[in-house]
C-alpha cells in the first residue's frame, strides 16, 4: 500500500507550560505536591485505556493526554488485512490474525469495574474483545483525551519533568511538550524474534513471522512448517489443518510428548538446518516444505525512550521496581510487562499503584532499597533456571505480584476465584488444545467456580473455498521472503543488544503450563 509522500523536513512546534522547569535540578522522582500533575500516556490499547480511565476520573487530581499511533483504540485487538507498513509509512504492529479467539476466558480478561455483557460463553472472538474495549472507552468518556495518529518519537528527562516529542502523522508536524509523569503502555509485541537455524537464508521457500500471518485460506494446497509451540504456534497450526496440503509443527519440548495432536499433523522436534526446500530436524529426519511460519515470539522494544531515561531494554527491561516503576526516575512507569498473568487486572492494579504514588498516597522505598530488591529478585530467578527473557514472567508468582501492588497502594485483594479460574484455564489448554475453548466458566462465589462444556458445532462436510482478502499476505507468498531476511539481519547486527539466546524459538506459555500442572 502506498504511503503519503512526506515533506523534505519535518516541522516542529514546542510548547512548555513551565519554562523554568527546563533548568531545574534533580531527577524526575515525583511531581510537586502543590501542582496538578500533567501525565502522558503512550498507547490506547488495554493498558493505556485503563491508565486513562483512572487518570481522568472525576477528582483524580491529574491532567494529561493519551498518544495513539493508530486512528482507533484497541491496540493489538484491532484487526487489519494489511501487513508491513501503513499509509503513513509506519510499521504495522498488530499480530492479530483472522478468526482469532482468546486463549483465556473472559472471567480473567476484564477490568474489575466493567464486566462483559456476554454471558453465554467464556472464550471470545477478537471482535468481541474489541467491542468490549470500545464500550469501556465510551462508558468512561476517554476518546476526548486521546490524540489519534500521533507517534511518540522521543521521551527524555528535562530537569524534574519529561520532554515528549510526538509526530502528528496526518500533518507530519512534531510537537514537543513537557509532562510531570509518563505511563508507557505501548506493549511489548512489536519486534519479532526469529530462531537461529543453520541455512535459514538459503531456504528457497517462503518465510514469515506469525506477526504477518492473517488468513489460513492463503495457504491452501501448500506444505507449511510452523516453528514454535506457544499460543500462536498452536493456534495457527490448527487453523492451517483444514486448508494446507500438509502441516508440520516443530517444537523443542521433550516434556510435551504426552500431548495428543490430530493424526493429520506431523510433529517434529526443533529444526536444525534448512537448504533449498528441505528442513532437517535435530532427530535427523527431514521434510520438504513450501512455507515456514516462525511463531517464535517478540522482544521488548521502546525506541522512543532515550538512554537518559535510565532504562536498559534488552532481554528484559531494567531497572524496574515491581516490573513497573523506573527506579532511576519513578515518575516514568512501564505498564503491561508481566506475562502469564491476568493481563487486565495487571494493568489496572499497576495504573492504580502508579497514580497513587504520584498523588502521594503510596510511598516507594528508597532508590537503594528498590534497586536491591529488584536485583535480588532477578538474581534469584536466574539462579533457579529462569531465562533472562522470562524475567517478567509471573505464572505461579501471579498472586504474590498482585499482593505487592495491593500492599503498596492499599488496593483491595483480587477474589480467589479469579486466580483459580486463571490456573485452571492453563491446565485445560494443555489437556485439550482443540477443545478447551468450549469450556464455559461460571463463578459461584469468591472462591469457587464450575465449568460447563458447551456443545461443539458439527464440522462442515466440505470446506467452502474462500476468496482470500489478505492480498498483502499473498504478496509475501508470491514474492518469496520479502524483507524477512533483512529483518533477521538487523537482529543479528544487534547481537550486543539482543544475545543469541533471545533469538531461540519461543514457547513461554507452554513452559509455564507444565509448571502449573506440576504445581
Amino acid at each position: 500500500m502506498e504511503g503519503h509522500a512526506a515533506p523534505e523536513a519535518t516541522q516542529r512546534t514546542f510548547s512548555i507550560e513551565d519554562p523554568a522547569s527546563l533548568i531545574s535540578d534533580g531527577i524526575c522522582y515525583a511531581p510537586p505536591r502543590n501542582k496538578t500533575p500533567k501525565v502522558a500516556v503512550i498507547g490506547a490499547g488495554p493498558a493505556g485505556l485503563c491508565a486513562a480511565r483512572y487518570l481522568f476520573a472525576e477528582d483524580s487530581g491529574f491532567t494529561g493526554v493519551v498518544f495513539e499511533q493508530k486512528d482507533t483504540i484497541g491496540g493489538t485487538w484491532v484487526y487489519t488485512d494489511e501487513i508491513g507498513k501503513d499509509k503513513y509509512g509506519q510499521p504495522i504492529h498488530s499480530p492479530l490474525y483472522h478468526g482469532l479467539i482468546s486463549n483465556l476466558p473472559k472471567e480473567v480478561m476484564e477490568y474489575t469495574d466493567f464486566p462483559y455483557d456476554i454471558q453465554d460463553k467464556s472464550y471470545l472472538t477478537s471482535e468481541e474483545v474489541l467491542d468490549y474495549l470500545n464500550k469501556y472507552t465510551d462508558h468512561f468518556n476517554l476518546r476526548q483525551h486521546i490524540k489519534f495518529n500521533h507517534l511518540v518519537k522521543r521521551v527524555s528527562p528535562v530537569g524534574k519533568t519529561w520532554s515528549l516529542t510526538a509526530l502528528d502523522l496526518a500533518t507530519n508536524i512534531e510537537h514537543v511538550s513537557l509532562y510531570d509523569a509518563v505511563m508507557v503502555c505501548s506493549g511489548p509485541t512489536s519486534i519479532p524474534v526469529y530462531p537461529l537455524i543453520e541455512g535459514l537464508a538459503r531456504f528457497s521457500g517462503k518465510q514469515l513471522h506469525a506477526k504477518s500471518f492473517r488468513r489460513a485460506e492463503a495457504y491452501k494446497g501448500l506444505r507449511v512448517l510452523v516453528i514454535g509451540l506457544g499460543p500462536s504456534g498452536m493456534d495457527i497450526t490448527y487453523k492451517l489443518l483444514p486448508h494446507a496440503k500438509q502441516v508440520i509443527l516443530s517444537h523443542k519440548f521433550e516434556s510435551l510428548k504426552h500431548v495428543t495432536f490430530p493424526l493429520s499433523l506431523i510433529v517434529k522436534p526443533a529444526a536444525a538446518s534448512m537448504s533449498d526446500s528441505t528442513v532437517t530436524f535435530v532427530d535427523g529426519t527431514s521434510e520438504e516444505v513450501d512455507v515456514v511460519i516462525h511463531c517464535t515470539g517478540y522482544t521488548y522494544n521502546f525506541p522512543f525512550l532515550t538512554k537518559e531515561c535510565g532504562l536498559v531494554v534488552n532481554q528484559y527491561v531494567s531497572p524496574l521496581y515491581l516490573h513497573l516503576f523506573n527506579i532511576e526516575a519513578p515518575s516514568l512507569a512501564v505498564l503491561g510487562l508481566p506475562r502469564i498473568i491476568p493481563y487486565y487486572y495487571c494493568v489496572e492494579y499497576q495504573a492504580k499503584a502508579f497514580l497513587a504514588f504520584l498523588r502521594g498516597d503510596a510511598e516507594l522505598p528508597s532508590q537503594e532499597e528498590m534497586m536491591k530488591i529488584t536485583e535480588d529478585d532477578i538474581k534469584g530467578k536466574l539462579e533457579s533456571g529462569t531465562r533472562k527473557k522470562d524475567i517478567h514472567r509471573m505464572g505461579k508468582l501471579t498472586k504474590e505480584y498482585f499482593e505487592s501492588l495491593q500492599k503498596l497502594a492499599n488496593l483491595p485483594p483480587i477474589p480467589e476465584v479469579r486466580y483459580n479460574i486463571f490456573f485452571d484455564a492453563f491446565k485445560r489448554v494443555v489437556a485439550d488444545f482443540e477443545g478447551f475453548r468450549y469450556g464455559h466458566y461460571k463463578i459461584l462465589d469468591d472462591e469457587n467456580f464450575e465449568v460447563e462444556i458447551l456443545e461443539r458445532p458439527e464440522p462442515p462436510a466440505e470446506i467452502e473455498e474462500v476468496v482470500v482478502e489478505a492480498a498483502r499476505e499473498e504478496e509475501i507468498l508470491d514474492n518469496g521472503n520479502g524483507g524477512l531476511l533483512e529483518e533477521i539481519d538487523e537482529n543479528l547486527k544487534k547481537e550486543d543488544e539482543v544475545p543469541q539466546e533471545v533469538l531461540e524459538v519461543e514457547s513461554r506459555v507452554v513452559e509455564l503450563e507444565s509448571h502449573v500442572v506440576e504445581e
